[in-house]
């Protein structure tokens, strides 16, 4: 009895050890996780390459785009008719100017850039004309920007008044209220005419049945 006790404490100890991965199971593991750190390297690795190709533009579209954030920074009209050069990324001279033109918006403004840039030693000459909006309401004058303004309000007024969609809804709104009040109207005329006929007609009902000619019937018999 001792020794069947010793082997099943024996048995339930190896019971409770938990079971351990097996081979195969330890080799698709693996597997698995070369083949994800596979993609990943790859994957990083042609961020990186994008970034040294965007990286190696060409100077020229450096030398306008410094010109253009140039523009952009200039919070002076003044400045920004007259431009600005400077010394470009192959070592030849850019120079850009702006054209303004001020719209029916306040603080609106049509600027068309353009930036001449000369030869280096890697790229030729060339001219970059470019036009776009631009809101920079440190270029208006505080009078034209009060008319325009004024201007716009006034603009909207008027497609307010002359829409064709301005006196729908009151229209549909007094319609509504109309067949509401009509509808209304024919109930208590109907409710009003019934009680005045029930009314009657049990009031006559009710004297026929008082009536001395017939108690007078009933006292011959």
């Amino acid at each position: 009895m001792a020794r069947q006790r010793h082997q099943s404490r024996i048995e339930n100890r190896k019971s409770k050890i938990p079971r351990a991965f097996t081979m195969i199971e330890v080799l698709v593991a693996l597997a698995i996780f070369a083949t994800m750190a596979v993609v990943l390297v790859a994957s990083y690795l042609n961020i990186l390459t994008a970034y040294e190709v965007a990286g190696r533009g060409p100077a020229g579209e450096l030398d306008v785009r410094f010109a253009r954030e140039m523009l952009l920074a200039e919070g002076s009209l003044d400045a920004a008719l007259a431009g600005a050069d400077f010394e470009g990324a192959d070592g030849g001279r850019v120079k850009w100017k702006a054209e303004v033109e001020p719209t029916e918006t306040a603080d609106l403004f049509l600027v068309t850039f353009t930036c001449e840039i000369e030869a280096a030693k890697e790229s030729p000459a060339r001219t970059v004309v470019e036009t776009f909006r631009l809101l920079r309401p440190t270029w208006s004058q505080p009078a034209d920007r009060e008319a325009l303004r004024a201007e716009t309000r006034q603009r909207i007024l008027d497609m307010q008044i002359t829409s064709p969609l301005s006196g729908f809804g009151s229209g549909m709104s007094s319609g509504v209220a109309g067949g509401s009040n009509g509808g209304s109207g024919k109930g208590g005329g109907k409710n009003s005419g019934g009680k005045n006929q029930g009314q009657g007609g049990g009031k006559n009902q009710g004297g026929g049945r008082n009536n001395p000619a017939s108690q007078n019937q009933g006292g011959r018999r």
